[in-house]
């Protein structure tokens, strides 16, 4: 599988400048309230930490953001590199 090329996404800096614009969560006490987390759960998220998907869907679509760009570039990864056919014989059809 290929993905097209584009820029990679950084999801927490992403996520501070939506949230800096947004009118109702403005501020970290307002989206960790809106997301049922801790305060301090929902700096570690700004800081760089990829949340579980039960906390990162509801913050794509809160601040309309598109989950894939940052599923795509996570698949990209080395860390989260996805097992080409070559790369895994059991993968060849």
């Amino acid at each position: 599988m290929s993905f097209p090329k584009t820029k990679p996404r950084n999801f927490s800096l992403d996520v501070k400048a939506k949230r800096l614009y947004s009118p109702r969560y403005h501020t970290q006490e307002k989206m960790a309230e809106f997301l049922g987390i801790s305060l301090n759960e929902y700096k570690k998220i700004e800081t760089g930490h990829m949340p579980k998907t039960r906390i990162f869907l509801p913050i794509c679509r809160r601040l309309e953001l598109d989950p894939m760009d940052y599923l795509n570039d996570a698949l990209r990864n080395d860390r989260g590199h996805a097992a080409q056919p070559e790369d895994d014989p059991a993968l060849v059809p």
